[in-house]
């Protein structure tokens, strides 16, 4: 039996518990190796990463992987049909001001938070890209929105990082703390020679 300990499923991440060690599983779920990790890291992504915390038992693996990919597929929401790519370039052309603000402030309080940077990008990039005298006076809060998506997605990125590097050096993790692992290893990112030559 594998027990599913928690789960982030807007990018598929997962730990399991597989007889007596604990996994951390990302996509693609059959075509890698995946670390293992201590219970202190599964505490930790639930606590501080934002990982739900579950308790449910599959019979096999190919089960586990089955409803991590239908998570996984169920949480990616795409734009409504409303929104849907070749509509919004006329819609931003002929909107209000305040129809383009309170589209600006459903990317900032929607879809932000709830991590769909795909969407806030494709709307942003094209709101940026329309030439239209209502959307003048709001480019630099959408220049703004799409830097903010840019780093929030990139601090996704960088808490993965940071379990990734605890989950391969989970003693070194322990001892000396995720945030100092993570500077040490980016003293290496170019290799151990980086400098000479």
């Amino acid at each position: 039996m594998i027990r599913l300990l928690a789960i982030a499923p807007e990018d598929g991440w997962a730990f399991v518990r597989s007889v007596d060690r604990i996994l951390l599983l990302r996509p693609p779920y059959g075509k890698r190796r995946h670390p293992s990790v201590e219970e202190s890291t599964v505490a930790r992504a639930v606590a501080v990463e934002g990982f739900e915390a579950a308790d449910r038992t599959f019979p096999d693996w190919p089960a586990l992987f089955s409803f991590l990919e239908e998570r996984f597929l169920a949480e990616r929401r795409p734009l409504p049909p409303a929104l849907a790519p070749q509509t919004v370039e006329r819609i931003l052309r002929h909107a209000p001001s305040s129809a383009l603000e309170g589209l600006l402030d459903r990317i900032e309080h929607d879809l932000l938070p709830s991590r769909q940077w795909d969407a806030a990008s494709e709307l942003l990039a094209r709101f940026l890209a329309v030439d239209a005298p209502a959307a003048a006076g709001l480019r630099s809060r959408a220049a703004d929105l799409v830097a903010r998506c840019h780093q929030m997605r990139s601090a996704a990125g960088q808490r993965r990082q940071r379990l990734e590097v605890a989950a391969r050096a989970p003693l070194t993790a322990a001892k000396y703390g995720p945030e100092e692992v993570r500077k040490h290893a980016a003293r290496f990112k170019g290799g151990f020679f980086s400098d000479a030559a």
